[in-house]
């Protein structure tokens, strides 16, 4: 039995006028960037300003390609 395996790599920004190494903690799922300041807060949600969800341009290839788990030149 042969495996193929194909990668695909997207990109999502968040432009945030704060610190994130300065926030209580944060966490990006489904292209959402989750927010809590301050301990005890409910966290903000920000949604990207180039989201990877939408960007079938970038996904529409594989980026790289395994064949049996050896990577092949493409």
């Amino acid at each position: 039995m042969t495996t193929l395996v194909t990668v695909y790599y997207s990109n999502s920004m968040f432009d945030v006028d704060f610190d994130l190494n300065e926030v209580h903690d944060w966490w990006v799922k489904w292209d959402t960037l989750y927010v809590v300041h301050s301990e005890g807060e409910d966290p903000e949600e920000y949604e990207a300003e180039v989201s990877a969800a939408h960007d079938h341009e970038l996904t529409k290839r594989p980026s790289r390609y395994f064949l049996d788990n050896v990577e092949l030149e493409k």
